[in-house]
């Protein structure tokens, strides 16, 4: 099943448009600028069952091209709010003194 904090990221990144999985990718346009959009994931087969909608947002939100896991606070977030591909933008400030 899906943990509360992955259902929050699910919630927050990841939709259904019709047949279609979508990711919510966040880039940097400048320092202070983000932007976001919408990237199709996986297309859905006819009539999908919750498991196989379940699976398919948890692939989602374990592929690394879109999301990763800080491994100074366990958060799961996606890739334009990490520092680094294991440390969030958050712990590199608190931890390495690092300045957005």
């Amino acid at each position: 099943s899906i943990s509360v904090s992955e259902e929050e990221v699910i919630r927050a990144f990841v939709r259904e448009t019709g047949p279609v999985v979508e990711v919510q990718t966040i880039s940097w346009a400048g320092p202070h600028t983000s932007e976001s959009k919408w990237v199709e994931f996986e297309v859905l087969p006819p009539d999908p069952t919750h498991l196989e909608l379940e699976a398919v947002k948890k692939r989602a939100i374990a592929d690394k091209r879109y999301f990763g896991r800080c491994e100074k606070c366990g958060g799961l977030m996606p890739v334009g709010w990490m520092h680094e591909p294991d440390l969030c933008q958050s712990c590199a400030v608190t931890h390495l003194g690092v300045v957005y």
